[in-house]
């Protein structure tokens, strides 16, 4: 499944990924960017 990336707002976005740790990465990566990371545990599908 392709990444994608939803812009919800001017300063809110939301990334769907299927797999992976990828808010840790975030979390890891994130410097001194002024953003918050969650994971809303929510299911993908895709057709």
């Amino acid at each position: 499944m392709d990444r994608v990336l939803f812009r919800l707002a001017d300063d809110r976005f939301c990334f769907v990924q299927l797999n992976g740790v990828l808010d840790t990465w975030l979390l890891a990566h994130k410097r001194d960017f002024d953003i918050h990371v969650a994971d809303p545990q929510s299911h993908v599908l895709q057709i």
